[in-house]
């Protein structure tokens, strides 16, 4: 059987992680049974870089299985090799982009990489009622929020709903400022809204959803805030 060469090999798993990131490679086995170890290293901000480790990388059959690890360092020392892991997540190659997607999401909104209780606070807007916070944070009571889950690996989105609407339209009044905050986010950090779904995809999510990527997240609140709004306007 033909062996599959390393440059092959390399440039195709650089073709699907993208540029930015350096190989390192660790080889092992004979010539009949040769594989090597590749870890692609990418640092996304001065706390936090991006690890895509492949195992069992065999140049016989060309497959592989990898995980995409995102640490940050435990003190500020960027010289120190101490690093502390804030996700690992084994993935094939069908999602192996989507999950380093996510994590440069991540790495871009929390570039500290500061966890509270497993959670990772990605953005929010405090609630008017909460004269404490001027800003939003983990421990401020919200009017909408979004939240990595680090041991579910998925994000969340919530909602405030410690408000008394006296009509229907005093509602869809409250949701729609919400959608216009969520969608003044989205585009100031370059992130789609003009995603669609269709009705079976839908079906499967619910405001309250554990989501992949935050781009579906919005998809989802902006078509059942869009929908509740129309049917009881503002």
């Amino acid at each position: 059987m033909k062996i599959i060469s390393e440059e092959i090999l390399l440039s195709h798993i650089s073709r699907i992680i993208g540029t930015g990131f350096r190989a390192f490679v660790k080889r092992s086995g004979d010539d009949r049974d040769k594989s090597v170890s590749v870890r692609f290293v990418k640092k996304l901000s001065s706390d936090i870089e991006m690890t895509v480790q492949t195992e069992e990388f065999n140049l016989l059959t060309g497959s592989f299985k990898s995980s995409v690890i995102l640490k940050k360092t435990k003190e500020i020392d960027y010289d120190s090799e101490e690093w502390t892991v804030i996700q690992s997540c084994p993935c094939d190659e069908k999602n192996l982009l989507t999950k380093i997607n996510a994590f440069e999401t991540i790495a871009r909104l929390c570039p500290n990489g500061e966890e509270t209780e497993g959670m990772l606070f990605i953005w929010g807007v405090a609630s008017h009622k909460n004269k404490s916070y001027k800003k939003a944070d983990f421990y401020s009571t919200n009017d909408i929020e979004i939240i990595y889950n680090i041991e579910k690996d998925c994000f969340n989105l919530r909602i405030g709903t410690s408000y008394s609407f006296n009509s229907p339209a005093t509602e869809s009044r409250y949701l729609n400022a919400l959608l216009t905050v969520f969608t003044k986010f989205m585009n100031d950090h370059n992130l789609k809204t003009d995603r669609t779904l269709g009705l079976f995809e839908l079906s499967r999510y619910s405001l309250l959803s554990d989501y992949d990527d935050i781009e579906t997240m919005y998809a989802v609140a902006r078509t059942v805030i869009s929908g509740r709004v129309g049917y009881h306007p503002s």
